[in-house]
């Protein structure tokens, strides 16, 4: 009877384990095992089974030591028979999922899936404080602006304000993605939009909402930027649904508990607290993401000359434009630079710059 395979996390720490070397397995040994399976990560399924089969040769669909022994005398992977011998049993080993020394397709499968980089875990908590700032706003927004008599009209374009300014930066956000790295946008992201959160707890005016809402914007398409950017990075193919899958469901639980945060919070402390809460949460997430997250573009590109950082701080113009010229002013700044910068990157690819491997 077949002993059920392992779960994916049993599986990694069997795979680890098997990857140490100790007396009863020399150095060389494990790193042919060890080379082997990363080898096997960076595949898609269809390279993957390929891989299988070339393991398979009798293609009775299970790969059992001698077929493993062949293999890797006829790939040159050690330098002697003796060696290749015990290469080829620790390789089933750490492959055998249910510990009857020969492995399955879908052993062999489940062996070479990498498991999700635990790095995800501190950007899912920023996505979310992100997104929770976002919604808190919904029912906070309309009390602070008719506590400072602003129109339905007025309320409109402080709302818009988030979506213009995140719309202005996106581009020149992922753009600094790659020449400065992912780790500043994702401890600058949150620290702006925290400021932009105390703003809101500090506004007296329609031009104070419209200029915190602009820095809300631009740190929430910074923080995208560099989360979007970092999963990517951290991700391989077999697994990378679920490495990106806050993206989305950071935005859903966000917008799904901000609103009722933000009711509650304003109906019991005031129309500022709210916002202080957020501000400290989303200060909080800076400094996690600055002690947390290892950068991971590479330093060739990190050297890379920051031309086009200025693009960034539109939206801060615009917000400046804003209060000396009126927001419609401010609008058709925000659209020009929109177009500006679409048509830049269209011209210049941000990616030719890269140099990863």
């Amino acid at each position: 009877m077949r002993i059920p395979m392992r779960s994916m996390a049993a599986r990694q720490l069997h795979v680890e384990r098997q990857l140490q070397t100790g007396p009863a397995v020399p150095t060389q040994i494990s790193a042919v095992t060890a080379n082997l399976l990363d080898e096997l990560k960076y595949l898609e399924e269809t390279d993957l089974r390929v891989r299988f089969d070339e393991f398979d040769a009798n293609r009775d669909g299970i790969i059992d030591i001698d077929e493993a022994h062949n293999h890797l005398l006829s790939t040159g992977r050690c330098c002697c028979a003796e060696d290749t011998k015990a290469a080829a049993r620790h390789v089933v080993e750490a492959l055998d999922g249910d510990g009857d020394g020969r492995v399955s397709w879908d052993e062999f499968k489940l062996a070479a899936t990498p498991a999700v980089d635990a790095r995800v875990r501190p950007i899912y908590a920023t996505l979310i404080l992100t997104f929770v700032a976002q919604g808190i706003q919904f029912p906070v927004l309309p009390q602070l602006a008719r506590s400072l008599s602003l129109s339905t009209a007025d309320l409109g374009l402080v709302s818009a304000s988030t979506s213009l300014a995140r719309m202005v930066c996106n581009v020149p956000a992922a753009l600094l993605a790659e020449r400065l790295g992912r780790r500043p946008l994702l401890i600058a992201g949150p620290a702006v939009s925290g400021i932009g959160m105390l703003g809101l707890a500090c506004a007296s005016s329609f031009e104070h909402l419209v200029l915190s809402n602009i820095a809300i914007g631009a740190g929430m398409a910074s923080a995208m930027a560099g989360a979007s950017n970092y999963l990517a990075d951290i991700s391989m193919p077999r697994n990378r649904a679920q490495t990106t899958a806050p993206l989305l469901q950071s935005a859903l639980i966000g917008f799904a508990i901000g609103p009722a945060v933000g009711g509650v919070l304003c109906q019991y402390t005031g129309l500022s607290w709210p916002f202080v809460a957020c501000a400290a949460g989303l200060a909080a997430s800076s400094v996690t993401g600055a002690l947390l997250l290892p950068e991971t573009l590479d330093e060739a590109s990190v050297r890379a000359m920051v031309q086009d950082g200025g693009a960034l701080l539109g939206a801060a113009g615009a917000g400046a434009v804003a209060g000396a010229y009126g927001v419609p002013t401010a609008i058709e700044m925000v659209a020009a630079l929109q177009v500006a910068s679409t048509i830049f990157c269209a011209l210049r690819s941000p990616w030719k710059h890269s140099k990863r491997d």
